[in-house]
């Protein structure tokens, strides 16, 4: 386990700018620490020597913390436990399909080794939450239980009748759970790393440890006294088969047995300066289920056709790759997912807005309506909430309108990190209703985007 001191916890929202050297205050670091992050693109240079935190996830200082949260978060409704769930799910799933970001431009940090203390530090305490103080159960023998035939046979005098053989006094059993030095190892390793971090001590961490002080092993955590305990944690482990209590002598047994955030001599980084992307996968994940439809196969290719000797025609091929189509009933919803916050204030630019006409076009011939969507954050909106309209004035010809919807982001996230799509046609639901009195909704909302 780390012999590094307590950490002090900065939590500060994606998007805050300050200066230099207010930066290097507010998180305790120096001016090479900082160096190092504005060359990692977590920090980004702004006008008036301001640099803008351009970063979801963690960074670990030799004496701070950083959590930086996604710009529409409130620190109240969700956690930094949350957001490192939802980045490892994000890290996991990039795995499995082409990147979709710049590494250059918007470099991802996804070495869940640097998250290991922090990591066991949340095992520990929901294990704490789930099951108590580590108990170890065993049998006591006495007057009163279950009576114990083979000791009592093998202890005691029987008596001789006609009737039989009869035994006045026997040996009961009974299993009774008792604290030990495990107790003990458990509620000082989950309150140093809590107290490292600086998370609240929770309650019943204070009263649990009070209620070990006859069992407290002094200086538990020295690591002097590391082979002892790693001995100690294995011939527990050889009397003990319930499958819980297994799991927490492992994860202590590996908190012991590492120094799980050993220093370093720079920042160690867990997260993303594209968050645009978490939200685009978590949108695509939640309401097309776990088998979206492939938005290519729906869609025109681009196509170069280049005239060769012979008569011959090179043809190449390019793709088109909308964040994701939803067929739903007689519609299909041309969704682009975009991280803008807040709204209208924030929002898709004029690219965004040519990128969703043109995927309309060329959307390859159906008998179904289509309509093309911006899904943006919007905290509180636990159903779809229209929000407006784009669309190109002053052309050669009349364009539609591209509708602008937002939803709930902490729901959202809640979904993507269960991974159950259970409820994403309910999500959709609003936006399919609204089709009845779309003309109405447009011809009375501005169109935020083209007029700014």
């Amino acid at each position: 386990m780390s012999s590094g001191g307590d950490l002090s916890k900065i939590t500060v929202l994606e998007g805050q700018l300050y200066r230099d050297k207010e930066w290097l205050q507010r998180l305790g670091i120096n001016s090479e620490e900082f160096k190092f992050l504005v060359n990692s693109k977590i920090f980004r240079a702004e006008e008036s020597a301001s640099y803008q935190l351009s970063f979801v996830g963690i960074v670990i200082f030799s004496n701070s913390l950083l959590l930086a949260l996604p710009k529409f978060c409130d620190v109240q409704n969700i956690s930094m436990q949350r957001i490192l769930e939802i980045l490892k799910v994000y890290f996991r799933r990039s795995q499995k399909r082409r990147p979709i970001t710049d590494q250059r431009r918007d470099p991802e940090f996804g070495n869940e080794q640097i998250l290991r203390e922090y990591d066991a530090m949340y095992a520990l305490r929901d294990w704490f939450f789930h099951h108590g103080i580590y108990r170890r159960d065993e049998a006591e023998t006495g007057k009163s239980g279950k009576v114990h035939w083979a000791k009592t046979i093998s202890k005691r005098i029987p008596l001789l009748s006609r009737s039989g053989v009869v035994y006045p006094e026997v040996i009961g059993e009974r299993k009774v759970s008792t604290f030990n030095e495990i107790s003990s190892l458990q509620i000082e390793i989950l309150q140093y790393l809590l107290k490292r971090y600086d998370e609240d001590l929770p309650l019943q961490v204070s009263q649990a440890q009070q209620s070990q002080e006859n069992y407290l092993l002094r200086d538990i955590l020295h690591p002097n006294k590391r082979p002892f305990l790693l001995r100690r944690l294995a011939l527990e482990k050889r009397e003990v088969y319930q499958s819980e209590k297994v799991r927490l002598l492992d994860l202590l047994t590996q908190i012991v047995d590492s120094r799980l955030a050993e220093s370093a001599s720079q920042p160690q980084i867990y997260g993303t300066t594209a968050f645009y992307s978490v939200w685009e996968d978590v949108c695509r994940s939640v309401l097309c289920g776990t088998a979206p439809l492939d938005p290519e196969s729906l869609l025109g290719e681009p196509v170069w056709k280049i005239p060769l000797e012979r008569g011959e025609v090179k043809t190449y091929r390019m793709r088109q790759i909308p964040d994701m189509v939803l067929i739903r009933n007689s519609w299909r919803f041309i969704i682009d997912a975009k991280y803008y916050y807040r709204f209208p204030f924030s929002h898709p630019g004029a690219q965004d807005i040519v990128k969703q006409f043109y995927y309309l076009d060329s959307m390859q011939p159906t008998s179904d309506q289509i309509a093309s969507i911006f899904l943006l954050p919007l905290p509180g909106a636990h159903k779809a909430q229209f929000l407006g309209i784009a669309t190109i004035e002053n052309g050669q010809r009349n364009f539609g309108s591209i509708e602008a919807w937002g939803l709930d982001p902490v729901m959202l996230l809640n979904h993507y990190v269960a991974q159950s799509p259970a409820g994403h046609n309910s999500l959709i639901d609003p936006i399919l209703l609204a089709r009845a009195n779309m003309s109405e909704m447009r011809s009375q909302a501005p169109a935020f985007v083209s007029s700014q």
